[in-house]
């Protein structure tokens, strides 16, 4: 198995193996500041009377890895002083025990919330699975978990729940575990297709038994030091052993990479339950009554996927309105910020804010949700359970959706701006051509008052030439009157002159 570089960061992490469901392994440095680390054991032993001073009381779960039932180990309540107890003898008694007692899925983060035993490394931060649980009203549960043994204790073959990723820590003591690709476990099928509890049996080379197992690759085998954390991809089957006496803490969790895995897984499920009671058919609620009995076997049921991607979709649209109303950041403010961010938001949409370093806090995945998350959240309440797995599930297709969407959008708005550019010169050179046809009217108004005004002008000289004209002529008739007037009164004078 590939060992995690020192120098790597979160992409690293993302390019070389989240995205290519490949597993990995981490040095101790990621978890040497852990409280746990430093209080749970001593010398690279666990330290059964600290734990017993600060968590005796607890109940806690333990498989008898000495039994089998029904291809598992039968489990059962214990307080775990007396767990530890069980175990001090075991350390105390060099002789071999009769009964091999693994503690299992002790939820101890939810028992107690505030003891701080460890940090969720930065790589595993984007989590739905448990921040959906967190949150649930209607039960009581999450998946974080203490594991504790002695050596030979170990947990059969098995994938994770719904199809999950799940990360390992040792806190001390060591770990053997046994790899498969995901997809090869069906060549460890027998006769009747059910998968062996144990894949270092020898009965696996009896192909009378197993007929395919030669044909599968050969599992890979890790050797898990203390410190050391170990990542297992999604649908990857795995069976592991305690090889010291060892304490570890484990988390199942997924995100925008796994979600598929998980619709899926449960699909599969749903249509081997559908299969198996398909002569039932003509009942009532048929389709209920397969729910019912998915949620049996897988845990999870079609109704209770669409919760989970509806908490998902509502927490995050939240913070992202948030978000953008007190940045005030506009969609291609939000774009522009989305080109100087990491990559990894190209592919995750998960966009809840952790700190500095956790990769959900790209704005990239902000934009994308500010694009798809409505309609999303619409399709996830609206479909029935029998269609949700064909409505929007696959996230990171509705991721690169966005990606392009928003490239769309670019493109539209410089578009746009271009044409209001054009819009604006249009404008200005028809106010301009406005201006000058408003200017040539006045001036043609101004001309015509102006022709207005000498045509007055010259109509008043006319009439004062007229007038003059008249009053002359007037004039001169006056002066003729008078004229034959005077030639009268000469005449009558001197009548001699008639002579």
């Amino acid at each position: 198995m590939e060992r995690f570089p020192q120098s790597g960061d979160f992409m690293t992490f993302v390019e070389r193996f989240l995205s290519r469901n490949e597993p990995c392994i981490f040095s101790s440095e990621l978890t040497s500041g852990w409280r746990a680390r430093k209080l749970w054991q001593k010398k690279g032993r666990p330290d059964l009377e600290y734990l017993k001073k600060e968590f005796g009381d607890a109940v806690v779960s333990v498989a008898d890895c000495s039994q089998v039932s029904f291809s598992t180990h039968p489990k059962h309540d214990m307080q775990l002083c007396d767990y530890l107890h069980y175990w001090k003898c075991m350390l105390e008694d060099k002789t071999p025990p009769t009964r091999l007692l693994y503690l299992k899925d002790w939820h101890f983060v939810r028992e107690f919330p505030d003891y701080g035993a460890y940090q969720v490394p930065e790589y595993f931060l984007s989590d739905w699975l448990n921040e959906v649980w967190d949150i649930r009203e209607d039960v009581h549960d999450d998946y974080r978990f203490v594991y504790m043994g002695p050596a030979g204790t170990w947990t059969p073959f098995h994938a994770d729940v719904f199809r999950s990723y799940s990360w390992s820590a040792n806190i001390c003591g060591r770990k053997e575990w046994l790899l498969v690709h995901a997809g090869d476990e069906m060549y460890l099928k027998d006769s009747l297709g059910c998968l062996p509890m144990d894949i270092t049996s020898a009965s696996l080379q009896d192909r009378s038994i197993y007929p395919h197992a030669h044909k599968g690759c050969a599992p890979i085998r890790v050797i898990q030091e203390e410190g050391e954390v170990i990542f297992v991809p999604s649908g990857w089957y795995h069976q592991v052993r305690n090889l010291d006496h060892t304490i570890s803490i484990n988390h199942n969790w997924t995100n925008a990479f796994g979600v598929c895995s998980m619709q899926k897984h449960i699909q599969s499920e749903l249509n081997l339950v559908m299969a198996s009671i398909a002569d039932c058919k003509d009942m009532d609620d048929w389709e209920g009554h397969c729910q019912l009995i998915l949620k049996a076997c897988v845990g999870i049921n079609f109704s209770e996927f669409t919760q989970f991607l509806s908490v998902v979709a509502l927490t995050r649209s939240r913070e992202l309105r948030h978000i953008l109303d007190s940045c005030h950041l506009c969609h291609q403010q939000v774009a522009e910020s989305y080109q100087n961010s990491t990559r990894h938001s190209m592919r995750c949409s998960d966009s809840t804010i952790h700190s500095k370093k956790c990769s959900d806090s790209t704005l990239y995945s902000l934009m994308c949700s500010v694009l798809q998350l409505e309609d999303f959240i619409r399709i996830v309440a609206t479909a029935t359970p029998f269609t949700i797995f064909t409505l929007a599930t696959d996230l990171w297709e509705a991721t690169e959706e966005a990606k392009e969407n928003v490239e769309e959008e670019e493109e539209e708005e410089e578009e746009e701006e271009e044409e209001e550019g054009k819009e604006v010169e249009e404008g200005k050179e028809v106010e301009e051509g406005k201006e000058v046809e408003e200017v040539e009217v006045e001036v043609e108004e101004e001309e015509e008052e102006v022709e207005e005004e000498e045509e007055v002008k010259v109509e008043e000289e006319v009439k004062k030439v007229e007038k003059v004209e008249k009053v002359e002529k007037e004039v001169k008739e006056v002066k003729e009157e008078m004229e034959k007037e005077e030639n009268v009164l000469l005449k009558v004078r001197h009548p001699c002159t008639q002579l």
